[in-house]
Protein backbone atom coordinates (compact mmCIF):
# COMPACT_ATOMS: atom_id res chain seq x y z
CA UNK A 1 0.00 0.00 0.00
CA UNK A 2 1.41 3.40 -1.32
CA UNK A 3 1.29 6.72 1.04
CA UNK A 4 1.55 10.15 0.14
CA UNK A 5 3.78 13.00 1.19
CA UNK A 6 2.04 16.48 2.30
CA UNK A 7 4.30 19.42 1.98
CA UNK A 8 4.84 21.41 5.58
CA UNK A 9 4.39 25.36 5.73
CA UNK A 10 7.39 26.48 7.79
CA UNK A 11 5.48 28.43 10.38
CA UNK A 12 8.40 30.53 10.80
CA UNK A 13 8.26 32.23 7.93
CA UNK A 14 7.84 35.63 7.93
CA UNK A 15 4.62 37.24 6.09
CA UNK A 16 5.82 39.65 2.79
CA UNK A 17 5.96 43.19 3.71
CA UNK A 18 4.34 45.81 2.00
CA UNK A 19 6.44 48.81 0.91
CA UNK A 20 5.25 52.19 -0.07
CA UNK A 21 6.28 53.05 -3.93
CA UNK A 22 5.57 56.91 -3.58
CA UNK A 23 2.82 56.63 -6.03
CA UNK A 24 0.10 55.91 -4.10
CA UNK A 25 0.09 52.28 -4.06
CA UNK A 26 2.41 49.75 -2.88
CA UNK A 27 3.83 46.87 -4.37
CA UNK A 28 1.69 43.57 -3.77
CA UNK A 29 3.62 40.94 -2.58
CA UNK A 30 3.88 38.18 -5.53
CA UNK A 31 2.12 35.12 -3.57
CA UNK A 32 0.85 32.90 -6.63
CA UNK A 33 3.38 30.18 -6.14
CA UNK A 34 2.44 29.89 -2.29
CA UNK A 35 -1.19 29.93 -2.71
CA UNK A 36 -0.89 28.12 -5.44
CA UNK A 37 1.12 25.21 -4.04
CA UNK A 38 -1.61 25.49 -0.90
CA UNK A 39 -5.24 25.38 -2.70
CA UNK A 40 -3.61 22.76 -5.21
CA UNK A 41 -5.06 19.18 -4.43
CA UNK A 42 -2.75 16.45 -4.51
CA UNK A 43 -3.47 12.74 -5.57
CA UNK A 44 -1.79 9.70 -4.69
CA UNK A 45 -1.11 7.18 -6.22
CA UNK A 46 -3.75 4.03 -6.05
CA UNK A 47 -2.30 1.12 -5.18
CA UNK A 48 -3.58 -3.04 -6.36
CA UNK A 49 -5.93 -3.16 -3.65
CA UNK A 50 -9.97 -2.99 -3.38
CA UNK A 51 -10.08 0.92 -3.69
CA UNK A 52 -8.12 3.89 -3.37
CA UNK A 53 -6.87 5.78 -0.50
CA UNK A 54 -8.72 9.30 0.02
CA UNK A 55 -6.70 12.03 -0.46
CA UNK A 56 -6.07 14.11 2.57
CA UNK A 57 -7.19 17.63 2.38
CA UNK A 58 -4.34 19.96 2.30
CA UNK A 59 -3.87 22.48 5.56
CA UNK A 60 -4.84 25.92 4.49
CA UNK A 61 -2.19 28.67 4.59
CA UNK A 62 -1.76 30.51 7.73
CA UNK A 63 -3.44 34.09 7.21
CA UNK A 64 -0.66 37.00 6.46
CA UNK A 65 -1.99 39.65 8.90
CA UNK A 66 -3.50 42.96 7.55
CA UNK A 67 -0.53 45.40 7.79
CA UNK A 68 -0.94 49.45 7.06
CA UNK A 69 1.20 52.30 4.84
CA UNK A 70 1.20 55.68 5.29
CA UNK A 71 1.92 57.28 1.98
CA UNK A 72 3.16 60.80 3.63
CA UNK A 73 -0.29 61.11 5.39
CA UNK A 74 -2.41 61.96 2.15
CA UNK A 75 -3.86 58.41 1.58
CA UNK A 76 -4.38 55.33 3.65
CA UNK A 77 -4.09 51.86 1.82
CA UNK A 78 -5.28 48.45 3.22
CA UNK A 79 -4.19 45.79 1.84
CA UNK A 80 -5.88 41.90 2.50
CA UNK A 81 -4.69 38.41 0.94
CA UNK A 82 -7.71 38.98 -1.00
CA UNK A 83 -5.53 41.87 -2.87
CA UNK A 84 -8.58 44.31 -1.67
CA UNK A 85 -7.98 48.27 -1.47
CA UNK A 86 -9.31 50.49 0.55
CA UNK A 87 -8.60 54.24 -0.18
CA UNK A 88 -9.40 57.39 2.05
CA UNK A 89 -8.27 60.73 1.24
CA UNK A 90 -8.68 63.71 3.58
CA UNK A 91 -12.15 64.62 5.74
CA UNK A 92 -14.90 65.96 3.99
CA UNK A 93 -18.01 67.73 5.83
CA UNK A 94 -21.36 66.65 4.98
CA UNK A 95 -23.35 68.76 2.05
CA UNK A 96 -25.91 70.65 3.18
CA UNK A 97 -28.58 71.19 0.29
CA UNK A 98 -30.39 74.07 1.10
CA UNK A 99 -33.03 76.60 -0.97
CA UNK A 100 -31.56 79.14 -2.78
CA UNK A 101 -32.95 82.87 -1.63
CA UNK A 102 -35.55 84.79 -3.34
CA UNK A 103 -34.94 87.39 -4.49
CA UNK A 104 -38.34 89.15 -5.69
CA UNK A 105 -41.19 89.57 -3.34
CA UNK A 106 -43.67 86.72 -3.35
CA UNK A 107 -47.37 86.53 -4.27
CA UNK A 108 -50.05 88.06 -2.47
CA UNK A 109 -51.96 84.24 -3.11
CA UNK A 110 -48.40 82.97 -1.93
CA UNK A 111 -47.90 81.61 1.50
CA UNK A 112 -46.01 83.90 3.93
CA UNK A 113 -47.04 86.76 1.56
CA UNK A 114 -48.65 88.65 4.54
CA UNK A 115 -45.65 88.61 6.55
CA UNK A 116 -43.67 89.84 3.48
CA UNK A 117 -45.27 92.92 3.33
CA UNK A 118 -45.93 93.86 6.50
CA UNK A 119 -42.65 93.98 6.90
CA UNK A 120 -42.33 96.17 3.59
CA UNK A 121 -45.07 98.25 4.75
CA UNK A 122 -42.19 100.44 7.19
CA UNK A 123 -40.07 101.52 4.59
CA UNK A 124 -40.22 105.06 3.35
CA UNK A 125 -41.45 105.24 -0.50
CA UNK A 126 -39.83 106.52 -3.25
CA UNK A 127 -40.70 110.02 -4.84
CA UNK A 128 -40.60 109.50 -8.40
CA UNK A 129 -42.02 112.20 -9.46
CA UNK A 130 -38.91 114.84 -8.98
CA UNK A 131 -37.84 112.92 -12.35
CA UNK A 132 -40.64 114.56 -14.28
CA UNK A 133 -41.02 117.79 -12.42
CA UNK A 134 -39.69 120.84 -14.17
CA UNK A 135 -36.63 122.40 -12.30
CA UNK A 136 -38.07 125.32 -10.29
CA UNK A 137 -36.43 128.66 -11.75
CA UNK A 138 -33.81 130.13 -9.50
CA UNK A 139 -34.13 133.81 -9.07
CA UNK A 140 -30.88 135.40 -8.12
CA UNK A 141 -30.80 138.38 -5.43
CA UNK A 142 -30.61 141.61 -6.83
CA UNK A 143 -27.41 142.57 -6.98
CA UNK A 144 -25.78 146.43 -7.22
CA UNK A 145 -24.15 147.71 -10.23
CA UNK A 146 -20.30 146.88 -10.02
CA UNK A 147 -18.73 149.98 -8.97
CA UNK A 148 -14.68 150.84 -10.46
CA UNK A 149 -12.41 150.97 -7.97
CA UNK A 150 -11.74 154.50 -6.80
CA UNK A 151 -8.04 155.60 -7.66
CA UNK A 152 -6.78 156.28 -3.80
CA UNK A 153 -3.18 156.56 -4.69
CA UNK A 154 -1.98 159.37 -2.87
CA UNK A 155 0.00 162.72 -4.03
CA UNK A 156 3.39 161.51 -3.41
CA UNK A 157 2.92 158.66 -5.73
CA UNK A 158 1.12 160.60 -8.15
CA UNK A 159 3.96 162.81 -8.35
CA UNK A 160 6.64 159.70 -8.20
CA UNK A 161 4.88 157.79 -11.25
CA UNK A 162 4.72 160.98 -13.24
CA UNK A 163 8.17 161.50 -12.87
CA UNK A 164 9.40 158.09 -13.65
CA UNK A 165 6.88 158.33 -16.74
CA UNK A 166 8.47 161.60 -17.67
CA UNK A 167 12.04 159.99 -17.64
CA UNK A 168 11.09 157.28 -19.66
CA UNK A 169 9.70 159.66 -22.75
CA UNK A 170 13.17 161.33 -22.25
CA UNK A 171 15.11 158.27 -23.05
CA UNK A 172 13.19 157.05 -25.78
CA UNK A 173 12.91 160.69 -27.74
CA UNK A 174 16.69 160.88 -27.65
CA UNK A 175 17.39 163.35 -24.58
CA UNK A 176 18.35 161.21 -21.95
CA UNK A 177 20.51 157.85 -22.49
CA UNK A 178 19.33 154.49 -21.28
CA UNK A 179 21.86 153.97 -18.35
CA UNK A 180 19.51 157.05 -16.87
CA UNK A 181 16.76 154.49 -15.47
CA UNK A 182 19.29 152.54 -13.54
CA UNK A 183 19.52 155.52 -11.04
CA UNK A 184 15.31 155.16 -11.06
CA UNK A 185 15.54 151.48 -10.79
CA UNK A 186 16.47 148.98 -8.04
CA UNK A 187 19.44 147.48 -8.25
CA UNK A 188 18.57 143.95 -8.53
CA UNK A 189 15.75 144.86 -11.94
CA UNK A 190 17.81 147.73 -13.38
CA UNK A 191 19.23 145.49 -15.92
CA UNK A 192 15.62 144.16 -17.19
CA UNK A 193 14.69 148.00 -17.27
CA UNK A 194 17.47 148.54 -19.51
CA UNK A 195 16.99 146.24 -21.93
CA UNK A 196 12.87 147.27 -22.40
CA UNK A 197 14.22 150.63 -23.13
CA UNK A 198 16.57 149.79 -25.78
CA UNK A 199 14.29 147.35 -27.64
CA UNK A 200 11.33 149.87 -27.71
CA UNK A 201 14.09 152.45 -28.80
CA UNK A 202 14.37 149.91 -32.07
CA UNK A 203 10.51 150.36 -32.74
CA UNK A 204 11.15 154.25 -32.72
CA UNK A 205 10.56 156.42 -36.02
CA UNK A 206 14.25 158.07 -35.88
CA UNK A 207 17.04 156.41 -34.07
CA UNK A 208 18.12 158.78 -30.87
CA UNK A 209 21.95 159.19 -32.91
CA UNK A 210 20.32 161.77 -34.83
CA UNK A 211 20.25 164.93 -32.98
CA UNK A 212 16.46 165.88 -32.51
CA UNK A 213 16.68 169.31 -32.75
CA UNK A 214 18.26 169.45 -35.99
CA UNK A 215 15.34 167.48 -37.92
CA UNK A 216 12.39 168.48 -35.47
CA UNK A 217 10.94 165.00 -35.21
CA UNK A 218 7.66 163.61 -34.36
CA UNK A 219 8.07 163.27 -30.37
CA UNK A 220 6.54 160.43 -28.18
CA UNK A 221 4.11 162.06 -26.16
CA UNK A 222 2.54 161.09 -22.88
CA UNK A 223 -1.21 161.00 -23.65
CA UNK A 224 -2.47 159.08 -20.48
CA UNK A 225 -1.62 158.01 -17.30
CA UNK A 226 -3.42 156.04 -14.69
CA UNK A 227 -2.52 155.54 -11.13
CA UNK A 228 -3.30 152.95 -8.81
CA UNK A 229 -1.89 152.15 -5.14
CA UNK A 230 -2.93 148.14 -4.44
CA UNK A 231 -1.21 148.51 -1.52
CA UNK A 232 1.05 150.77 1.01
CA UNK A 233 4.42 151.77 -0.51
CA UNK A 234 3.63 150.02 -3.94
CA UNK A 235 2.57 152.25 -6.89
CA UNK A 236 1.31 150.40 -10.50
CA UNK A 237 0.62 151.98 -13.39
CA UNK A 238 -0.45 152.41 -16.97
CA UNK A 239 0.32 155.02 -19.87
CA UNK A 240 -0.27 155.60 -23.28
CA UNK A 241 1.89 157.11 -25.48
CA UNK A 242 2.29 157.92 -28.78
CA UNK A 243 2.69 160.25 -32.08
CA UNK A 244 0.70 161.41 -34.82
CA UNK A 245 1.50 157.65 -36.76
CA UNK A 246 1.70 155.37 -33.96
CA UNK A 247 0.88 154.38 -30.47
CA UNK A 248 2.26 152.60 -27.45
CA UNK A 249 1.72 151.28 -24.20
CA UNK A 250 3.76 151.31 -21.52
CA UNK A 251 3.61 149.65 -17.83
CA UNK A 252 5.34 149.86 -14.54
CA UNK A 253 5.41 148.91 -11.25
CA UNK A 254 7.34 151.30 -8.40
CA UNK A 255 8.16 150.15 -4.43
CA UNK A 256 9.07 152.25 -1.99
CA UNK A 257 12.22 152.20 0.16
CA UNK A 258 13.59 153.84 3.12
CA UNK A 259 14.38 156.86 1.30
CA UNK A 260 12.28 156.89 -2.54
CA UNK A 261 10.45 155.15 -5.12
CA UNK A 262 12.70 152.62 -7.64
CA UNK A 263 11.00 151.17 -10.46
CA UNK A 264 10.68 147.22 -10.00
CA UNK A 265 8.94 146.08 -13.27
CA UNK A 266 8.65 147.96 -17.13
CA UNK A 267 6.88 147.12 -20.27
CA UNK A 268 6.78 148.68 -23.40
CA UNK A 269 4.26 147.38 -25.56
Amino acid sequence: MSTATVPTTDPTREPPLVTPTGTGWPNAPSVSGLSTRATAPHRVAAGRGRGRTPSRPAPEPASAPVRFAHDAGASLIRRSPRHKRTVTKGYYPPITLRPAPSFDPPYVDEPGADEWYREAAGQLAFDFSALTRRPEQVVDPPTTAAQEPRLTASPEARHAAGRFARACLEILNGYRPVAHVRSLSRPTNAHALVEQLLDALGRMPITPTIPRRQQQPDLVRLRRLRISEPAPGIIEAAAALGTDARTWAMAFRLEHTSKRWLGTVLQVL
